[in-house]
């Protein structure tokens, strides 16, 4: 039988059977369309969990909440009295924050303050003992050096660990 035979034995075929014989409907590719969607969702949450790894974008959202805070509170900074402690200024003399104020001398820097030794003896510390010093939130000293002795200004003191936390730095003349 050649091509031809077989070409003329088909036109003898009922045309309902012809239509019956049509390969059914594709199926929907789920199985693809699941593992693309999931290896999306790896993708996404492996760029979210690095870009939280990454420490400079701690700095970048810190600044970020330091900047949406005081435009949440100008009114309330403008509100403030003149005898208030503005960051940047040393207290005035008779304010509440002089007594947190204390003569030290830097040790090592921190990323987040510096190691210092009392120079005098306060109520919180004796001549002598280290203190950790850690910068107040938003507040950036210009450059600090080693064996410089300081005058700090702090707005908390814990005795447990010896540590204050810092708003204001001037060296000592």
């Amino acid at each position: 039988m050649n091509g031809r035979d077989l070409l003329e034995a088909m036109s003898f075929l009922d045309e309902e059977l012809v239509a019956a014989s049509d390969p059914p409907p594709r199926a929907i590719p789920w199985k693809r369309a699941l593992s693309l969607a999931a290896c999306f969702c790896v993708l996404l949450a492996g760029a979210f969990f690095l870009f939280r790894l990454n420490p400079a974008n701690d700095v970048k959202e810190s600044a970020t909440e330091a900047a949406m805070f005081s435009a949440a509170n100008a009114e309330a900074d403008a509100a403030l009295p003149e005898t208030a402690c503005d960051v940047g200024e040393a207290p005035a003399a008779g304010n509440a924050s002089e007594e947190l104020s204390y003569t030290v001398r830097l040790e090592e820097l921190t990323e987040t303050g510096f190691r210092a030794t009392a120079l005098e003896d306060t109520p919180d510390w004796e001549q002598g003992e280290s203190i950790l010093m850690e910068y107040a939130e938003g507040f950036l000293p210009d450059a600090l050096s080693p064996g410089t002795e300081y005058r700090v200004w702090a707005e908390s003191f814990d005795p447990q660990t010896h540590r204050a936390i810092i708003f204001q730095i001037e060296p000592v003349s």
